[in-house]
């Protein structure tokens, strides 16, 4: 009888608890609702800082106020601030974006390569349109790739510690006036013009035994060097990643941030990955980018609690498809601004970020042959 009765005190004292902390939190809502503008608040939002949200540095309670430069991007709990983690060595410099870009990597049959379409909308116009480019508009080019990639020399740069290009990108463009002789025209017509044009190259070598012809082992680095070039196919700029053969993830940087493909399988895994996140790291976070510069010894933040700026996803379509074209895979790239969602007027890191995601997808979808990028045939443009 004593443990029946102690059985049922608990209960008791466990139901005025809960009472108690219900009560608490009504009376906590109440004094926020008190202390909220007249007018109806947008919902938080992660990117959103304290100051936009609330006007004139409002109370959240009777005793603390909010500094506008305090922010609520946090992984785990809204208690911790941007300043926070700055205070605990944390210092992240991941540009404030506002518009989300879906770029689809799309197969053609009969076409060498795969291509990457803008958005969502320019890849429905391209099939609307059958493949076929005289519908399109050149105002707003809807249905027309952005970037082509074709893989070359993959194989044997796999296997050779010399450098090799293994992926050539091209780009689309709409041209109004003469087409440089370098461009090749995909459609033409009075008003407008569809040229294609060498964009990226994209050579890879191993800096460990480069020098002296050691084949690649696990412990080999990889370096993947993106070319970049003009409108008469001279380099204008150059990317470089960075990776360890038989570790999983590749570094590179954009603009003096340090970046990461999280995901990434390399020759870790036999099995392709079908999701990969690109990761804004910590200034202090080690990386492989080269040089290396010397690191505080200040703490270092699960990749959990890094700001994502990409993210790479396999759609995973059928590979005996009876249509013309196949979406194989998803990018979703955030921008600082809102641009078109045709081929014009693409910000530059997206078309940077774009083609490190046709490499890497090339690699992956390598490894379990998921999908189908070359046809019989040898045909270079997308409507052939």
């Amino acid at each position: 009888m004593d443990r029946v009765r102690a059985l049922i005190g608990g209960r008791r004292r466990g139901a005025a608890r809960e009472r108690d902390s219900a009560r608490e939190s009504e009376n906590a809502r109440e004094r926020v609702h008190d202390a909220s503008p007249a007018r109806h608040a947008p919902p938080f939002d992660d990117q959103e800082t304290i100051f936009e949200t609330l006007n004139d540095a409002q109370t959240l309670n009777d005793t603390q106020t909010i500094s506008d430069t305090q922010t609520l991007r946090t992984f785990a709990s809204e208690n911790a601030t941007i300043g926070d983690m700055q205070q605990q060595g944390y210092v992240n410099r991941c540009p404030q974006f506002c518009a989300v870009r879906d770029v689809c990597l799309v197969s053609v049959r009969l076409t060498k390569g795969f291509f990457a379409f803008p958005s969502t909308e320019s890849y429905d116009a391209y099939v609307r349109n059958k493949g076929k480019f005289a519908a399109v508009d050149p105002d707003t080019p809807f249905g027309v790739p952005l970037l082509h990639a074709v893989p070359t020399n993959i194989m044997k740069a796999i296997f050779s510690s010399k450098t090799q290009t293994v992926m050539k990108i091209y780009r689309y463009e709409i041209a109004r006036a003469n087409v440089h002789p370098s461009a090749e025209v995909v459609y033409s017509c009075p008003n407008f013009a569809i040229v294609k044009r060498l964009f990226c190259s994209v050579a890879m070598e191993d800096v460990l035994h480069s020098a002296d012809g050691t084949a690649l082992n696990q412990d080999s680095k990889i370096k993947h060097t993106l070319t970049f070039h003009g409108d008469s196919g001279t380099p204008l700029s150059s990317v470089s990643m960075y990776n360890i053969n038989g570790r999983r993830d590749i570094d590179t940087s954009i603009d003096g941030l340090p970046l990461r493909w999280f995901g990434f399988s390399s020759f870790a895994s036999p099995f392709g990955s079908n999701d990969i996140k690109l990761l804004v790291l910590d200034d202090d976070m080690p990386n492989l980018l080269e040089p290396q510069v010397q690191r505080s010894a200040a703490p270092v933040r699960p990749l959990g609690y890094l700001p994502v700026w990409a993210k790479y996803t396999d759609v995973d379509d059928s590979l005996l498809s009876t249509k013309r074209s196949v979406h194989l895979a998803s990018l979703e790239v955030k921008e600082e601004a809102v641009a078109s969602p045709g081929i014009a007027a693409v910000p530059w890191n997206t078309l940077v970020l774009t083609c490190m995601c046709m490499l890497l997808h090339d690699y992956e979808s390598r490894k379990e042959r998921r999908h189908i990028h070359a046809g019989t045939a040898a045909a270079q443009q997308v409507g052939a």
